[in-house]
């Protein structure tokens, strides 16, 4: 292997480590992994053409750039539209969301009045758990008020969402591309066990709506409780 070949792979690879243990730590993601090693593969096949045996280094950007966009739509867009259309809509009668943010106008205190459930990702939660203290001084990026003033919002209204009976769980070792099924692509998008945490999820949302929209009784949600333990299943008050 040619030694500019070798210096592409090992940079790639040293970057996409990089990428994924800063967001596993609470980093925001950056779009500059993904320039520089989007950078290396044109210059290598500028300069040496491309050849197969470089495949895995020239798939790393690909990777970079999905992770990159998971990071900017966060814990975003599908809570907020879950929890507007439930405040909204007289239609919804029961919502759930996976591992959305809460953003735009606040929700009562009393929560939303209608069947709702919140599945959390250990990534969010973790994220979200994190005090400015915990984070190491070169990655704060800020003043204390800047960092905490999000944290306290989501925490705020995620309460709200959920008060007055909304149901929560937590899927230990699950990060938010769990929720989706650009977690099997990579493992090192989703979590410790994509295929499980997808399962848990299914099961849970056929259960949930089960009961709320077919009317059912709550004994498939129940034995889901007993089946998973460690989910840290939650009728909040």
């Amino acid at each position: 292997m040619r030694m500019l070949e070798v210096i592409v792979i090992a940079i790639n690879f040293g970057l996409l480590y990089w990428a994924i243990i800063a967001n596993r730590k609470g980093g925001q993601g950056s779009v500059f992994p993904l320039m520089i090693s989007l950078g290396l593969v044109m210059v290598q096949i500028a300069v040496e053409g491309g050849r197969w045996q470089m495949v895995p280094a020239y798939l790393t950007p690909l990777v970079l750039t999905a992770y990159f966009f998971l990071g900017k739509r966060k814990e975003g867009g599908r809570s907020r539209v879950t929890v507007q259309m439930m405040k909204n809509d007289s239609r919804v009668k029961a919502a759930l969301s996976m591992d959305g943010g809460f953003y735009g106008s606040p929700v009562s205190e009393k929560g939303l009045g209608k069947p709702f459930f919140m599945m959390y990702s250990e990534e969010t939660y973790n994220k979200v758990m994190t005090s400015y203290d915990e984070i190491p001084k070169q990655r704060r990026g800020g003043s204390r008020e800047e960092f905490e003033a999000p944290r306290k919002e989501y925490m705020l209204k995620s309460g709200n969402a959920l008060a007055g009976g909304g149901l929560s769980i937590l899927i230990p070792g699950s990060k938010h591309a769990s929720y989706s099924d650009l977690a099997l692509f990579s493992p090192l998008l989703g979590g410790s066990d994509t295929r499980r945490d997808h399962r848990i999820v299914n099961e849970f949302s056929v259960a949930f709506f089960d009961q709320y929209l077919k009317g059912k009784d709550d004994s498939a949600l129940k034995a889901l409780v007993a089946k998973y333990p460690e989910l840290n299943f939650k009728v909040n008050k």
